[in-house]
């Protein structure tokens, strides 16, 4: 199997479990080398949980996976081939290219990610109202305004003189 995991510790109090989108809080060890040797940990190298957004690949695609198949407060030992861990590259110097993984998470918690929402620019109701124009309002463009031949002038006087590539008559 690509993926495999043990579950260490089931100690939820509800079957729920986070959906992609959710924030997540987990704590973790990485192990290499059939789970001899521990690369990374959230408790013994950074002394707090790791947060991260399930289904966002902000972690490797394993873990990924393997949250979201996890109950609040479940632990498991995940066993990660490469192409679910870090491939072909790995993650010098610490994780070989091509080197399965071995994680334990635990899963803390989880909430729902806070949906965007733009601020309000305008009084709030007025973009429901239909825009009701004047009766002597005139839909029909002046494309020649009083005074106007309808010529465009290119050039003029001042500056942007021809052949400089500047506008002229904006002055």
């Amino acid at each position: 199997p690509r993926i495999s995991a043990t579950r260490l510790k089931v100690h939820s109090p509800t079957t729920t479990q986070p959906k992609v989108g959710d924030i997540v809080r987990c704590h973790f060890q990485v192990f290499i080398n059939d789970g001899k040797d521990m690369v990374e940990s959230s408790r013994k190298k950074h002394h707090r949980a790791f947060e991260f957004v399930v289904g966002m690949g902000q972690v490797i695609p394993g873990w990924d996976r393997a949250v979201i198949q996890m109950s609040l407060y479940q632990r498991c030992m995940c066993t990660f081939t490469a192409k679910y861990g870090y491939g072909e590259v790995g993650y010098p110097p610490q994780i070989p290219a091509n080197s399965p993984l071995w994680v334990d998470i635990e899963l803390i918690s989880f909430r729902p990610r806070t949906a965007w929402t733009k601020p309000l620019i305008q009084h709030p109701g007025l973009s429901e109202k239909p825009y009701i124009p004047p009766d002597n309002f005139d839909f029909t463009p002046n494309l020649h305004p009083e005074g106007s031949d309808g010529e465009i002038e290119a050039g003029g006087e001042g500056e942007g003189g021809e052949g400089d590539g500047g506008f002229g008559g904006w002055g």
